[in-house]
């Protein structure tokens, strides 16, 4: 099990901005909201099932826009996590538990939240936005909204995972207070088999290379003392023999 950064949404959303958000970070949302309504038309959108699923192609550009799109990691490079993620939101969506969030700014999809809901919980899985609005800090400010719309259209929601892995932004909006396990799954193919037993291989020595670590700097104290002691005695008679 590994932390993961969540949002209590038990909480208020005036509570969350006063008790979560660092006085920094409440500011800049603000600053960035205004920032976005003196543009005049903007809209922040929060669907689900087949109307989110109906804005899934201008998620995947938007994704695309972006580092992601730079450095071959966004959804719409890459054909088998793509379907994969499509299928995902699909049995969501079939289960009433697909959610899409948007900013959309002069008619344009400025920034998307993709996520999906499960025993209470929100997971938030994807998230976009398009270059050219990355001075409104865009995906941030939807971040917000979406918890102020979760608190107070979903009291059957309690918590929202954000996942591991900070990516230099979660701590500024999440704690990470909770733990989460991760399954892996690998493709029925020689590949996948390859990848499997190398990755077997490598958990079922993570308990040996835990205590590895943890005797290590016993061990590593224990040598340089031994090393010291040397040191010691070899300068005792080489002094001796010059005398």
């Amino acid at each position: 099990k590994v932390p993961t950064y969540t949002v209590d949404l038990g909480l208020s959303f005036e509570e969350y901005l006063s008790k979560s958000l660092t006085r920094k970070t409440r500011k800049n949302f603000r600053q960035y909201l205004n920032r976005i309504k003196k543009i005049g038309n903007h809209e922040f959108l929060f669907l689900q099932n087949d109307e989110a699923l109906s804005l899934w192609r201008k998620f995947l550009d938007a994704e695309a826009d972006g580092w992601k799109g730079q450095n071959g990691s966004a959804l719409k490079n890459l054909k088998k996590p793509r379907l994969f993620f499509r299928e995902l939101a699909e049995l969501a969506s079939r289960n009433n538990a697909f959610h899409l969030s948007a900013l959309r700014i002069g008619g344009e999809y400025a920034a998307f939240a993709v996520g999906f809901s499960q025993g209470g919980v929100y997971h938030g899985v994807k998230c976009g936005y398009l270059q050219k609005y990355a001075a409104l800090s865009p995906f941030n400010t939807l971040l917000v909204k979406l918890v102020e719309h979760l608190t107070t259209e979903h009291p059957e929601l309690k918590l929202f995972n954000m996942f591991p892995n900070d990516y230099g932004y979660k701590h500024r909006y999440a704690e990470p207070e909770h733990c989460c396990s991760t399954h892996v799954v690998f493709n029925a193919t020689l590949r996948g088999r390859l990848a499997y037993a190398g990755y077997s291989c490598k958990m079922r020595s993570l308990p040996w290379m835990r205590r590895w670590r943890e005797t290590l700097p016993a061990r590593l104290a224990a040598e340089l003392n031994k090393n010291t002691g040397k040191i010691r005695n070899f300068g005792k008679k080489k002094t001796a023999d010059q005398d």
